[in-house]
């Protein structure tokens, strides 16, 4: 049986997301998941420091959709922050803010988004937004104080 040649791709594509689901998804453990992210960090270094910047948010996505939970979201955190110095030390301030909200919008854990507003206040801050810098900085602080509450 003939099938159209745009079929056939579909039918490529489907099977390829199939086999990478695994990599992605709740079925590693947390030593499986850390390998993988460890990995992402090394690219993710290299390629800031080969100047590829608009490859950051995509390969940083992998690491989120690890999904890190409780604990294991600081691995993420400090990664997010890690990345976020480095891309402010080549002034690259808009992907600074556009990895910090990819954070912010995945991350579940208080501590991790008190971290995520305070390392987005220096952003604005080194950029001269005093403004923005304090209502990031308002932010993490009432989180923290929120999570001592609990």
């Amino acid at each position: 049986m003939y099938y159209p040649r745009s079929y056939n791709m579909l039918l490529v594509i489907l099977f390829g997301l199939i086999l990478l689901v695994p990599l992605r998804g709740d079925d590693q453990s947390p030593d499986e998941k850390k390998a993988i992210a460890g990995s992402q960090h090394e690219m993710l270094m290299l390629l800031i420091e080969k100047g590829e910047y608009e490859q950051v948010p995509e390969e940083l996505r992998i690491i989120l959709e690890l999904k890190f939970e409780g604990k294991y979201e600081k691995y993420v955190t400090d990664e997010i922050v890690i990345l976020s110095t480095q891309l402010s030390q080549k002034q690259q301030y808009e992907l600074c803010h556009q990895i910090l909200d990819m954070g912010l919008a995945a991350l579940q854990e208080k501590e991790s988004l008190a971290r995520l507003y305070k390392e987005k206040g220096a952003v604005y801050k080194l950029t001269g937004d005093s403004e923005k810098a304090l209502e990031m900085f308002k932010k993490s602080v009432e989180l923290t104080a929120r999570q001592k509450d609990e």
